[in-house]
């Protein structure tokens, strides 16, 4: 968990929990499919998105075309070899 001190109850302590904390600016290290999944995932729909801007000028990307996007960039990001790769 990170520091933020919402996160952090003195219960804990009663009941025996060690909570871990991480230092900031490191969970890009210990979340690994943030980086092999999810920011990859990211950069495909930035670039979908703007595929589709092109292809219909004029019109914004609408909560009904995010899912359209979406799902074509699932399909070429979520894939074991791209999940393992974070491992």
């Amino acid at each position: 968990m990170d520091n933020h001190k919402s996160n952090v109850s003195l219960d804990a302590k009663d009941r025996r929990i060690n909570i871990i904390t991480l230092p900031s600016h490191t969970s890009n290290h210990t979340q690994l499919l943030d980086r092999t999944v999810f920011g990859t995932m990211k950069s495909y729909i930035n670039s979908t998105a703007d595929s589709w801007t092109i292809a219909n000028p004029g019109k914004t990307v609408s909560i009904y075309n995010i899912v359209e996007l979406t799902g074509k960039t699932w399909i070429k990001v979520v894939t074991p070899e791209n999940i393992l790769s974070g491992f």
